[in-house]
């Protein structure tokens, strides 16, 4: 899965910016890359730890799973088939 923070986080590394600075709207208006560097691949900016969830999950287990896990998106699962995306935005939606 990639995130924007996981692209923020990858810019701000290459461009010399441990601490950050980057926002990622901001870099979305051309093809923002350090001079002279290859063209970034996804792999190169996924975070390749999957954190999910059953669809008859609860929203408080989401809950929980999200913040044991400190993500702020976790995929839905049928089976072994992705069925869709819970995002924390998602969940302050819900009553």
């Amino acid at each position: 899965m990639v995130s924007q923070t996981d692209i923020v986080r990858r810019l701000d590394r290459l461009q010399g910016n441990p601490e950050g600075g980057n926002d990622f709207y901001s870099q979305a208006q051309g093809d923002e890359r350090v001079p002279g560097a290859k063209a970034p691949r996804a792999r190169e900016f996924m975070n390749p730890r999957i954190i999910e969830v059953d669809e008859d999950a609860p929203v408080r287990e989401i809950r929980l799973v999200m913040l044991r896990h400190r993500v702020h998106r976790v995929l839905v699962t049928r089976g072994d088939q992705i069925v869709g995306i819970v995002t924390t935005m998602d969940l302050l939606r819900v009553p």
